[in-house]
């Protein structure tokens, strides 16, 4: 089996997500964040007529695509970091009507990956509630892609393993 590179790796992620994601890439940038997608959806229910509405629900997400030769503790903290508080500040939760779940997924294409990133990506437990889930909430999702020497895996966090079994699916 031929070994793929982080770039033919971000491009089958990224054909994978078109059908549904907005996606933006960075153009001439082969490490850090070069890709993001925004997935936007709102679900109601309705009696008899549709303008019975009796709840509607909006949820959104945002991806993060970071290819890195080798990813450290520092970096992967950085981009969690930096997808929680790039989810934070797009979602205005004052004017937000009907927010129910905004996901922050970071998924990190690398080589080689430290054992305290590895850690990090794995035990990543972010979320935050607003008004006690009553306006919704906001999770991170963390996945990471290692090439490595025993081939191509996929590990993630406990919010993101739904994600990590399409993206197993994609290869």
């Amino acid at each position: 089996m031929q070994t793929k590179t982080r770039e033919q790796i971000i491009d089958t992620l990224l054909e994978g997500y078109r059908t549904n994601y907005n996606i933006a890439t960075v153009e001439g940038q082969e490490d850090g964040i070069v890709a993001s997608a925004e997935y936007h959806v709102s679900e109601s229910g309705y009696v008899l007529i549709r303008s019975a509405e009796t709840w509607t629900a909006n949820s959104n997400e945002y991806v993060y695509f970071i290819s890195v030769p080798h990813l450290t503790s520092d970096l992967a903290s950085d981009y969690v970091e930096f997808a929680y508080r790039d989810a934070l500040d797009k979602l205005d939760i004052d004017h937000a009507k009907h927010h129910m779940c905004t996901r922050a997924v970071t998924v990190f294409v690398c080589d080689e990956i430290a054992p305290e990133a590895e850690a990090i990506i794995r035990k990543c437990n972010r979320r935050k509630s607003f008004m006690f889930s009553l306006k919704g909430w906001l999770e991170v999702h963390t996945i990471g892609i290692v090439l490595g020497q025993k081939g191509l895996y996929v590990i993630s966090n406990r919010y993101a393993k739904d994600t990590a079994e399409y993206i197993n699916e994609l290869f």
